[in-house]
């Protein structure tokens, strides 16, 4: 892990992820659990953002919506 980059960091960090396509409500989510521990939210969103607005234009264009949901799990300290 010490010759990680970013962007291995915030994938490392993806600890679940499921992608869910809802036809009849014209939907697709992605569900995302991120390890806080190893990469920050921000992170995430630095290295993803420009895809995720891809994404949606995307989604326009076939008459759906991407919705995403992210869980964050923090470290415990002991």
């Amino acid at each position: 892990m010490a010759a990680f980059d970013i962007h291995d960091r915030v994938n490392y960090a993806v600890t679940e992820s499921k992608l869910k396509i809802e036809k009849d409500r014209s939907m697709i989510a992605l569900n995302l659990q991120i390890d806080e521990s190893i990469c920050s939210m921000y992170d995430y969103f630095e290295i993803f953002l420009g895809r995720m607005m891809l994404c949606r234009k995307s989604a326009e264009i076939l008459g759906t919506t991407v919705k995403r949901a992210f869980a964050i799990r923090f470290a415990t300290c002991s």
